[in-house]
């Protein structure tokens, strides 16, 4: 084996999953190594990969080494390899096709999108890598996660992802901690996981003024909102018990209006003060909780 599945093999291990058989191991191997080009034999018996996990539609993640030579080294350093369960026809529509469609898919800090496609039955997508932390684990380890920067990962989340993409007309649904890393290189927090938007993305494109899909996705994000804001602030060490905290994280989110505003953006022809007002209210929101030293 020239890529190390420690990481995958560890969470179906954890979740009492049964581990892929040394076939299906060495089937995902070669098929990396071809979809990457990588000659595999040179990096014999050191390695030149490793497993990053898996996920429900994803058979393995997979990375290259820093240094190790691949097909997309000209446009990305290193890269992640999604090998998919399935044909995944949307997910590879997104990942070749509809992150170049849309300007504002690489304007905001979101992992890029290199390439897409079908291989020996079943969808890959070649995305650019992230190196760092995600949020969910930045606020498991308290001792290093202070106040301020927590205030910058949420400013980061609202007035850089999550503002301008709403403005575009796009929405999101999965904002969890999880799909969230803290960029080893600028410190800053970039998104990742950008498939979730392909089907508003899809609708946006081809419907516009249509806005099913687009409307469910919004209401997810606003239930998962308050909790991801009270998550990060009381990893920075506030005095204040969680339960206390979320009531202050709701009644803040609420004075200031701030979900009227996000839902707002993208859908009037009044868009920069939209977004203006949509700003103003979430650094209202800041306001109300550093006025009861919560941040």
């Amino acid at each position: 084996m020239t890529i190390d599945w420690s990481c995958l093999l560890t969470k179906k291990r954890s979740l009492g999953q049964p581990d892929p058989t040394p076939a299906e191991l060495a089937a995902w191997e070669s098929r990396a190594g071809k979809l990457l080009g990588v000659e595999q034999r040179s990096y014999e018996p050191s390695g030149w990969a490793e497993s990053l996990g898996y996920g429900m539609r994803t058979l393995a993640l997979i990375t290259p080494y820093s240094g190790v030579e691949h097909r997309f080294s000209s446009r990305s350093q290193r890269v992640v390899l999604k090998l998919f369960r399935s044909q995944a026809t949307e997910h590879i529509q997104f990942h070749s096709h509809t992150f170049l469609s849309l300007p504002i898919l690489q304007r905001i800090p979101l992992q890029a999108s290199l390439a897409g496609g079908e291989f020996d039955g079943c969808g890959y997508a070649v995305l650019q890598f992230i190196p760092g932390i995600t949020l969910r684990q930045a606020v498991c380890v308290t001792s290093p996660w202070t106040g301020p920067r927590a205030v910058q990962a949420l400013n980061d989340l609202m007035e850089s992802i999550w503002i301008p993409a709403w403005a575009s007309g796009l929405r999101f649904k999965d904002c969890h901690p999880g799909n969230f890393i803290l960029s080893e290189t600028t410190g800053r927090l970039v998104m990742i996981d950008g498939e979730q938007m392909r089907k508003p993305a899809t609708e946006l494109i081809d419907s516009p003024s249509r806005w099913l899909i687009r409307d469910r996705h919004e209401d997810n994000a606003f239930s998962r909102l308050p909790k991801l804001i009270s998550d990060t602030l009381y990893a920075a060490g506030t005095e204040t018990n969680r339960a206390a905290l979320n009531r202050a994280v709701a009644q803040a989110i609420e004075d200031s209006h701030l979900v009227q505003h996000l839902k707002e953006l993208g859908r009037t022809d009044h868009n920069q003060q939209d977004v203006a007002a949509a700003t103003s209210a979430w650094r209202s929101v800041l306001s109300q909780l550093r006025m009861e030293k919560l941040c």
